[in-house]
This record gives structure tokens, sequence and C-alpha cells, in this order.
């Protein structure tokens, strides 16, 4: 599962075109379309769905960023000068040739795995980022939505995206398969509590039961929790994710937006969530620039995130219902 051998094999079959599809499939997987794509679901089609969609994209990211700092195994180009990047424009500048694995279930040289540990900032590959979002952002959309056609492209990028990886270069066959895996389970997490026993759904200020607080608590605490016991990784996504659970509950307490039908009230609720995320980030950057210099680091990340995200989404939501955009 760290053999070259199997990337060089898929390589053996690159052009120009095929390259360039690869490199827009994969960049489906990156923060840039991931965020536009959850704000569409959220704020244009529906607001509960794209909460699930934005909720389970950043729990994974957060996840992901773990096991990869815990594993800490190098990526292909790394162990190999000869594989191929085609991911930029950069070349393979390894100081290693042909250190895969020699067969399939063995793990990479000792020597190889240290010396990439030793490397500061170094970007590490198991298990796939991209993978691992795939099968719970898309796989997510194929429980939620019963759109045939979107279902069909959901499911398409649940293999396209992870091949992408592997052919650029990026992955170990190793690292999609851990991908998969982590991002199996929490689509597994997401389909029991969330969709069968609908505790979301189900989700109301006005009614105290045992459900009710446990979610409150899950919603509140797991990212405190990851602030607490892991910090350093990825503190912005920490931070955004306890500002989207912050506004989801004080917004759920009169009810979750109702889009309205007219396709130019959705697209201008879109825009409302873009307009206030730029004026929350201003706004945020602004008052972090007064601190002191020695208020820096994951926390400092950790907070301008939590506001971004709980001012916008919460202002959007009263915006929208002042606007008429949206309905209770």
């Amino acid at each position: 599962m760290f053999q070259t051998e199997i990337i060089h094999f898929i390589q053996s079959f690159s052009n120009p075109a095929l390259t360039i599809f690869m490199k827009i499939i994969t960049s489906l997987g990156y923060e840039e379309f991931l965020i536009g794509f959850v704000l569409v679901i959220m704020f244009g089609v529906d607001f509960r769905k794209g909460f699930y969609l934005f909720h389970l994209v950043l729990l994974t990211g957060i996840l992901t960023e773990f096991f990869k700092q815990y594993f800490a195994f190098p990526r292909p180009y790394a162990v190999d000068s000869t594989v191929k990047i085609f991911s930029g424009n950069s070349q393979n500048l390894a100081p290693f040739k042909n250190m895969g694995a020699k067969v399939f279930f063995e793990l990479l040289p000792r020597e190889v795995i240290d010396y990439y540990r030793s490397i500061k900032g170094a970007s590490f590959g198991l298990p796939s980022g991209h993978t691992s979002i795939a099968i719970v952002l898309w796989g997510s959309v194929i429980v939620l939505f019963k759109n045939k056609t979107l279902r069909i492209i959901a499911l398409s990028l649940i293999f396209l995206i992870p091949f992408s990886r592997i052919y650029l270069g990026l992955h170990f066959l190793a690292g999609v398969l851990g991908g998969y895996f982590l991002g199996g389970i929490i689509l597994l997490f997401f389909y029991i509590f969330f969709i069968r026993f609908q505790w979301i759904d189900s989700f109301s200020f006005y009614k105290v039961s045992i459900r009710q607080i446990l979610m409150i608590m899950y919603l509140l605490l797991l990212p405190i929790l990851f602030r607490i016991f892991i910090p350093n990784i990825y503190p912005q996504l920490q931070g955004a994710l306890l500002g989207l659970n912050l506004a989801f509950i004080l917004i759920s307490k009169g009810g979750t937006p109702i889009l309205k039908k007219e396709i130019l009230k959705r697209a201008g609720n879109i825009f409302l969530i873009i307009i206030l995320l730029g004026l929350s980030a201003l706004f945020v950057l602004l008052i972090f620039s007064l601190l002191p210099d020695n208020f820096h680091g994951s926390l400092m990340n950790f907070s301008k995130y939590f506001l971004i995200i709980f001012l916008s989404f919460w202002s959007a939501s009263r915006f929208g219902l002042k606007l008429k955009l949206t309905s209770k």
C-alpha cells in the first residue's frame, strides 16, 4: 500500500488533458470549493442540511489532521524522486529514489520516515484529507438529497477525488484507504445519530429531554474538548466549529430559517452571508490588531474563526428574516 509502483503505473497514462481534468477534480476537495458549496446549500437550498454538511466537513478536517500528525507518514513524492508532482509546477527534489515499500503490506523504510519527520512543517499523507472529506461530504449529499442526478455526481466524486490524489502523486494507496476508513466511520456516525435517530431534526429549545441536553453538550463541548486536548490541530477549524454550533443552537431557538421558494430571494440570502462573512472578518481582524503582540498563536486563530463564523451566521439569520429572504 506504500509502494510507488502503483503511482508510476497510474502516471504512465498521464497526458495534458487528463492532468487538467484531475487537477479540476482534486480542487473540489480544497477549502475554497468546500466553503462555497456548504454556504450555497445552507443559505440557498436548505439551512438544516447545510448545517449538517458544514459541521461534518469541519469535524472531518480536524480529525483527519489529528491522525496525519499522529501517524506522520510522508507523501509518495518525498520517498521517490521519480514520482511526478502534477499538482502545481514544482519539481520533485526528494533526496530518495525508489524508497517506497517493496511489497504490498510492508511499511516505508524507517530512515525515510525519520528523515521526513525531521523536516519542520512537513505535509503528511496518512490519511488522505481529500478522501475522508469526499466520502463524508458527498456521502452525506447522497443520504440527504433524493435527486438522482446529484446522487450520481456525488457517487462519482467519492471515487474520482481519491483517484486524483494518487494520479497527482500526492498520496499512497494507503493514504486513500485510510481516508476512506476514517470518512466511513464519520459518515456512519452521521447516519445513525443525525438521520436514523434524528437528534438534530428533533432539536428544539422548548423541549427539555435527555436527547436535547446530550445534543447541546455534543455541539458545545466537542469543539472545547478539541481545544483542550489537541489545541494545535487546526485551531481555526475548531473555532469555526464552535461558532457554527453555537449559532445553530441560538438560531434554532425560534425555529431554523425556511428559505423562500423564489430563486432571487435564495440568491439574495447567499449574497447576504457572503457580505456578512466579509464584514465580520474585517471587524474581528480590526479588533485583534489592537491586542498586544504576545496574544497570538493557536488561541488567537481559534478565537478569530469562532467570532467570524458565529457573528456572520447568527446575523445572517436575523437579517434574512428582516429582509423577508427567509421565514420561520
